[in-house]
């Protein structure tokens, strides 16, 4: 599923590895020793739903994972969509240790009939103010069969609802939200590098 300090996420029919490695001089000026990943949210879900978005606004339950790790909200969010028949089911893990690797497994079932054939996830890199990695809306079919095997690379992208700078960053709310992006494309370009990938492979 995704890519996260390493982590193993199923999806009937496929699976994904992720693995999140976060370098200790990526960020010189706040890296801390304890910096780690929380709790990866993962879905497999129609068009209906979206977790995050790049160049969209964080939902509260992104919000929450972004800037605290609690996926409170969020599994709120997706068992209320999964009980509309959006979201055809989803996990949450428990959080990823320090780096540089460790391995962890979810299972998520994509359901191509009801259309939820997309793959979305998201992990707050913690202590961070509201940077997280993930993806969004992944497709896993070619539109008449599952894909042999989809992946990519786990950026870093800042969820727009805290303006803090750096790791240890003092909360700082950001009024109005700004739009979800990713580091190195206009902000922090040392922190443009991928964290990580993910791969989903038909089993």
């Amino acid at each position: 599923m995704i890519a996260a300090t390493s982590q193993i996420l199923s999806v009937p029919d496929r699976r994904g590895h992720p693995y999140l490695i976060l370098p200790v001089a990526f960020h010189p000026a706040s890296y801390v020793p304890s910096a780690h990943f929380s709790p990866i949210n993962v879905a497999a879900h129609t068009d209906a739903y979206t977790m995050w978005l790049p160049g969209g606004y964080a939902t509260p339950g992104m919000k929450d994972v972004a800037e605290t790790g609690s996926t409170a909200a969020m599994r709120a969010s997706l068992a209320a969509y999964e009980a509309a028949g959006h979201v055809a089911s989803w996990d949450t893990g428990a959080p990823a240790a320090v780096p540089p690797v460790t391995t962890e497994s979810l299972t998520v079932t994509a359901n191509g009939e009801a259309g939820a054939s997309l793959l979305s996830g998201a992990s707050m890199l913690a202590p961070s103010p509201d940077w997280f990695v993930g993806m969004s809306r992944v497709q896993l079919c070619n539109g008449t069969s599952w894909l042999p095997a989809v992946r990519g690379g786990l950026g870093l992208w800042d969820a727009g609802t805290d303006s803090g700078t750096a790791l240890t960053s003092a909360d700082v709310a950001t009024a109005p939200p700004t739009a979800i992006r990713r580091f190195g494309l206009d902000a922090f370009p040392q922190m443009g590098q991928m964290y990580g990938t993910w791969v989903a492979e038909q089993i």
